[in-house]
């Protein structure tokens, strides 16, 4: 059933759950089940659903699963796993967000949501390959805080136009965008590109940062973790030719997709065991929640 869901509505995902080798898989498909049901909750602005998957979370944890396979899937992680559900929570506390169309402030607010977001998934993935070092654990949250930041990136219009504003509100003020001018009316601007251009850097160097782990992944794994890093480094790069234009889409080369997915197969330059850099603050708890 959790496979089904995701074959049927979420083939990117799908696909990735495909390439997580056997022993992981399983806990794979119930990871991305469960963000696949908060993305729902906020697609289709629901607080209630939000508030249910809590609620289901919840009892899934205490060893009380409804019947359903997410729900079983859930209990499994708890039982089987030991996986933290602080980064379950975490996952519901950014979708909360989502939904009051949270502002932030500044790069550090950006951070904590993207923690939240994304960090925590990443976290979840690392416990399913059985790697929960903190240096290790420090370096998934950075790829997961990178790939966050390049959906903030490419998605600024489409956010405006939900009245949601990811791109931190100094950076906006500074370039000379009215936020609420642009949340009444999103549209591409020099301005806007300023700020979207200054997102992208801070992806990019979180993508260095997460390189420090890499070879700390087990080489089952590898493939499908350089390919994120790279296919998103890719999309950052796509939008850096268009001028970080927000109104036009860089293009998807499937070329270039089977080239980085190519690259992702071979070691690269920048890979080296974990090193310890700047903790991000907004993801401490949940690194000691899943460390051993």
């Amino acid at each position: 059933m959790l496979t089904a869901s995701l074959r049927g509505r979420e083939r990117r995902l799908y696909g990735a759950a495909l390439a997580v080798a056997p022993p992981a898989r399983d806990a794979w498909w119930v990871v991305l089940a469960f963000r696949r049901a908060v993305r729902d909750a906020v697609r289709g602005e629901s607080k209630g659903l939000v508030d249910d998957l809590a609620a289901r979370l919840e009892r899934a944890f205490d060893r009380r699963p409804a019947s359903a396979p997410l729900d079983r899937g859930l209990a499994w992680l708890a039982d089987a796993h030991d996986m933290p559900r602080a980064c379950f929570d975490a996952q519901l506390e950014a979708a909360a967000w989502d939904l009051d169309a949270r502002r932030y402030h500044t790069e550090d607010a950006l951070l904590r949501y993207a923690v939240r977001a994304s960090g925590s998934v990443a976290i979840l993935a690392a416990c399913a390959m059985g790697r929960r070092r903190q240096t290790f654990l420090e370096r998934a949250v950075d790829l997961g805080v990178a790939l966050e930041l390049t959906r903030v990136a490419s998605s600024v219009l489409a956010d405006g136009g939900r009245g949601r504003v990811y791109l931190p509100i100094e950076w906006l003020e500074e370039a000379g965008v009215d936020v609420d001018r642009f949340v009444a009316h999103a549209a591409a601007s020099a301005a806007l590109s300023t700020a979207i251009a200054r997102v992208a850097s801070l992806a990019e160097r979180f993508y260095l940062r997460a390189d420090g782990g890499l070879a700390d992944v087990p080489h089952l794994y590898r493939p499908l973790v350089r390919s994120a890093r790279w296919l998103g480094v890719a999309e950052l790069r796509g939008l850096a030719e268009t001028g970080f234009d927000a109104g036009r889409s860089p293009p998807a080369s499937p070329l270039r997709t089977g080239a980085i997915l190519l690259r992702a197969l071979r070691a690269g330059v920048g890979e080296r065991g974990s090193e310890r850099a700047s903790r991000l603050q907004g993801g401490v708890a949940l690194i000691d929640a899943a460390a051993r």
